[in-house]
């Protein structure tokens, strides 16, 4: 009988230090990222990419392609990245980011925004992050061009959810709310400035449900 229920435990044994031996580390690496990259020259970013895998684990980040704007520095920290500084040569800066634990890897395509402070018009900021229902909520859109001044807003498409608003920002303009309705909002956000130059730009994001309460 003792040497049954011996035989029975080593199976659950080996499978438990497989386990521990692998904790934090779920199985498929993936890397999830802020999704604006938007900046204007001259200001600072703060920008972080993240994986699923516990702090624990060796993380080994680098650049696979491309290079980061003159005056940007990576910051790896375990399971996550830091792109800080701040660049005075505008342009679009296409990087893919690499990361490895083990012999497990993943890459993560992002494209840096450096806007200039003049020429046209213009709305750099492409995507704005999605949020929960019940959380406060406040993310710049960067705008530079025309007089970069006497900015004023209207969506000119779609709607925002009932407790948001777009209001002058630091970077341009600020989306900012508090709880609401979850769902997918989409809008069009149309700015004109004291020179009545006109830019508009698409976006759409998602407030999900909040099933634990308050955020």
């Amino acid at each position: 009988m003792r040497m049954r229920t011996l035989a029975m435990l080593i199976p659950l044994l080996l499978l438990a230090a497989c386990d521990s031996d692998d904790q934090g580390k779920p199985g498929k690496l993936t890397i999830k990222a802020d999704v604006d990259t938007a900046v204007i020259e001259g200001n600072s970013i703060m920008w972080e990419a993240r994986t699923n895998f516990g702090a624990n684990a060796h993380h080994v980040w680098s650049i696979e392609s491309g290079s980061l704007p003159s005056g940007f520095t990576m910051t790896p920290a375990d399971n996550t990245l830091t792109v800080s500084g701040s660049s005075n040569v505008p342009g679009d800066y296409p990087v893919t980011l690499r990361v490895e634990v083990d012999d497990r890897h993943d890459s993560h395509d992002v494209t840096f925004r450096v806007a200039p402070l003049t020429g046209p018009l213009t709305i750099y900021t492409t995507v704005v992050p999605d949020s929960f229902d019940t959380a406060t909520y406040s993310h710049d859109i960067v705008i530079t061009g025309g007089t970069n001044t006497g900015y004023s807003f209207s969506i000119i498409a779609g709607s925002l959810p009932q407790n948001y608003s777009i209001t002058a920002g630091p970077s341009g303009a600020r989306l900012s709310g508090v709880a609401s309705p979850h769902g997918t909002y989409t809008f069009t956000l149309e700015v004109t400035d004291s020179g009545a130059n006109v830019a508009s730009a698409a976006f759409s994001f998602t407030l999900k449900e909040n099933i634990s309460g308050p955020a």
